[in-house]
Order: C-alpha cells, then structure tokens, then sequence
C-alpha cells in the first residue's frame, strides 16, 4: 500500500500581515501556486497514493465571519476549476476526492467541488483528498450514526469503511508553528508520524516537503510492536 499524507497548512493570515499582503491575495497564492505544487511532488514526485489536505475546516465555516472566510471559498473554488482544465492530472490519473459536511458550503463552492470529483471519477491512480467544512469528531459521530445501533459487526478493521477518509495517514504535517491538531481525522492519524513546520504554510516550498520527507524516512515506525 502506497504512503498517504495530510497537510494542515496554516499560517496564511499571519504571514499575509507580516508580509503586507490582503488576505485575497495570500489565499489566491496558496491556492494556484503552494498547494498545487505540493500535490504534484507528494503524488508524482514521491509517488505517495494519497496528498490530503484540510482546505477549510468546519469551524472555519461555524466560527468564523463570512469576510474572513469569503477569500478562502473564492480562492479555492478557482483552484477546482483550474484542476478540472489542467491535462497534467488527467494525464497522471490523478483521482479527486472531498470529505467534509457539503450542507454547509455556499452552492457556488459546493458546485465547484462536485465538478471537479465528477470529471476525476473514472481515473484510477494516486488519490488527492480536500477535506473542506471537515472535523474528525464530526466525522467520527456521522460514523455512529451509519452504524446505526448494529455495533455487534464492528470491528477496528471494518470501522473504516464507515469513515469518509477511510485510510491510515502516514505523516501528517502542520505549517504554521502551531502544535495541534484541530479536528483533524482521529483514527487515521494513530499512528501518523507528526511534523510541526516552523513556518508559514505560503513558504512550504518543495525543497521544504524534500527536507521533511528525509526526516520521515529515517523515523522507526514500529505501530505499537
């Protein structure tokens, strides 16, 4: 089974501030420039099978203000229509996929997203995960509710397959100099190698991802044994 990695890219806002950049103008770099760039090293570079990454998370959308998150959807609505017309993914087979409370999104984001795994639904390649309106304890009480009472057939191997990001993380990185989680997936990340970036998610560089991949690879992972 190939690697698979989750990226919680934060720190957007604060080095727009540092930085003198609008808020639109640092979501539109991240979103043309850092994220793609990122997909392509971890799934073609690294060959890894799975890129995640939170692109907007559930209390962003409950919590938040619409001018502070409006930049966001614009940006990344942008984004999925770019993906849709760049042949670089169709030609590597690269396979979208969105998991996160959709009820929650503007229709023009949403349509976006549904768009953009539509024309990707046939490919059968390496897999790139958004977690948009997304929160693992969500995640977690809609498993439950798909279990229905019938927890007799539960077991830690097919508790997946009631999950929305139904793998294993390998390596999770956070950017940002922050040292948590903040909703991300619970069981997937288990056993996750962790890696908290002393930087801003807009410096996350492909030399960057190299020098972190280095470091993951030299970790002993030995899953509780």
């Amino acid at each position: 089974m190939g690697r698979h990695v989750l990226i919680i890219p934060d720190g957007n806002r604060r080095y727009a501030r540092h930085h003198g950049m609008s808020n639109e103008q640092v979501y539109a770099f991240v979103a043309k420039k850092t994220t793609v760039d990122l997909m392509k090293y971890f799934l073609i570079d690294r060959e890894f099978s799975d890129f995640s990454i939170f692109l907007l998370s559930r209390s962003n959308l409950t919590r938040r203000r619409n001018e502070e998150v409006d930049p966001i959807i614009e940006a990344q609505q942008r984004m999925c229509y770019d993906l849709m017309d760049d042949p670089f993914f169709e030609e590597k087979n690269i396979k979208f996929n969105v998991y996160g409370d959709m009820s929650i999104l503007p229709g023009r984001y949403r349509r976006a997203l549904k768009r953009l795994v539509e024309k990707s639904e046939h490919r059968v390649g390496k897999n790139c995960n958004f977690l948009v309106a997304y929160d693992g304890t969500y995640e977690l009480i809609s498993a439950v509710k798909k279990i229905n009472g019938d927890f007799e057939k539960i077991n830690e191997s097919n508790f997946y397959n009631y999950l929305d990001l139904n793998k294993s993380v390998d390596l999770l990185i956070r950017t940002g100099f922050e040292k948590r989680l903040s909703g991300a997936p619970l069981p997937q990340t288990s056993f996750s190698e962790l890696y908290f970036a002393s930087f801003y998610y807009p410096q996350f560089t492909v030399e960057k991802a190299e020098a972190i991949i280095k470091e993951f690879d030299k970790r002993d992972r030995r899953f509780g044994k």
